[in-house]
């Protein structure tokens, strides 16, 4: 696997139409960011739920041996809704309403654990749990994104496919 590419080029539902696909990418300063600061959880967080690859750690699926492995069920490829514009300040500010949001409903994510033989063991998502990718387009055409970042949110009580209070969080829902 080529992990360099797999950061370059992370399909994604184009924002006009779901059914097509566009490529994302994480800038290297922000992997670099977080490997520096020896941030396990959330490398493997990048690498999962936002590029859909498996942790590339030795022995990799040891934790998993009862379940089918690998799996494909990560990615921003899965995403189930699409909101532009945030209602807080993020990165630029200024920039929030250009700003669009992938949510994602994980099956599963990748926690980093002391072991000899494997960091990395898959786990559950919690039902109440959602990713949230936050994504710059510079193109009008919204054929190039760069992730400017990805966390966890709550899901909405009624719809666990939909941000808690979605309705003040962004500015619209694209889809």
């Amino acid at each position: 696997m080529d992990y360099e590419k797999a950061l370059k080029d992370i399909p994604a539902p184009a924002p006009g139409n779901r059914k097509e696909i566009c490529f994302l990418q994480i800038h290297p300063e922000t992997v670099a960011t977080y490997a520096n600061a020896g941030k396990r959880t959330k490398l493997f967080e990048m690498l999962y739920n936002v590029c859909g690859v498996v942790p590339p750690v030795p022995n990799i699926g040891f934790h998993e041996q009862e379940h089918v492995f690998p799996d494909h069920h990560g990615g921003v490829k899965h995403a189930c809704s699409l909101f532009q514009g945030i209602n807080r300040p993020f990165v630029d500010n200024g920039r929030d309403g250009e700003i669009l949001v992938y949510i994602v409903k994980p099956k599963f994510f990748y926690e980093y654990i002391a072991h000899m033989v494997c960091v990395a063991q898959r786990q559950e998502v919690p039902q109440e749990a959602l990713f949230a990718i936050y994504v710059n387009f510079e193109d009008p055409d919204y054929t190039d994104g760069v992730i400017l970042g990805w966390e966890w949110i709550p899901a909405d009580t009624q719809d666990c496919y939909l941000p808690e209070d979605h309705e003040e969080r962004y500015e619209k829902r694209v889809w």
